[in-house]
């Protein structure tokens, strides 16, 4: 399998948003960049483990290893969500992958 590198830019959210409590939120202008690479084996962040564990069961498709980047601006435990830039940006990155 030729090895590919995915790069997926994961939006800040806030939410509790006036009555909308946390069903209604904002994108914000400062990103984390997801980056997933088809590896021969290794170590993932159980985060992206995870998520990619659901991808594969879900859409029936054998898994295949894969390392996890992850940079930019999106300060970690302050409520910009920035564990779900990890996992919407696994998400992404291995649906762009998968044959």
């Amino acid at each position: 399998m030729k090895k590919q590198q995915i790069t997926v830019r994961v939006p800040a959210t806030t939410s509790n948003l006036g009555p909308g409590f946390d069903c209604l939120g904002v994108a914000l202008q400062i990103y984390n960049y997801v980056t997933v690479t088809q590896t021969d084996g290794g170590e993932t962040v159980p985060m992206a483990r995870h998520a990619a564990r659901k991808y594969f069961k879900t859409i029936g498709h054998e898994a295949f290893p894969f390392a996890c980047t992850v940079q930019g601006n999106v300060p970690a435990a302050r409520g910009l969500g920035s564990s779900v830039t990890v996992r919407l940006g696994v998400l992404h990155a291995l649906n762009a992958e998968t044959p």
